[in-house]
């Protein structure tokens, strides 16, 4: 094989990796920034999407929702504040599952870009 086709094959394999590795950010970026929600039997009365929705607007209005709240007893505040907090951290998890993928490949791509230009200067010397 003559240099510039080793050149032209060792590029294009470069190429490869780079956009494989740039696809894979981009993928489980939005991944990242996508919705996360966590299946609970315990239905709480402080989640907006478990109200009667009318249209885009609420059919619940503000004053609705607090006098709800205000009969709920201490045990049942209790407890809706451990099941949001309970999903607020396993959604938490979720995201950081898919963020370290992210960087994962962004990592990978920065790291075939640096090697490919190290191959590059060191052809041209």
């Amino acid at each position: 094989m003559k240099p510039f086709q080793w050149f032209i094959n060792i590029l294009s394999i470069f190429l490869l990796l780079c956009f494989m590795g740039f696809t894979g950010t981009f993928i489980f970026g939005i991944l990242t920034i996508n919705f996360h929600y966590v299946q609970n039997e315990y239905s709480s009365k402080w989640f907006f999407a478990d109200l009667k929705r009318k249209g885009k607007k609420l059919e619940t209005d503000l004053t609705t929702y607090i006098h709800q709240i205000d009969f709920m007893t201490r045990k049942e505040i209790i407890q809706n504040m451990a099941v949001e907090l309970y999903k607020l951290n396993e959604i938490s998890c979720q995201k950081l599952q898919t963020i370290k993928w992210t960087l994962r490949f962004f990592s990978f791509s920065l790291i075939i870009i640096a090697i490919f230009f190290g191959f590059l200067i060191f052809a041209i010397l």
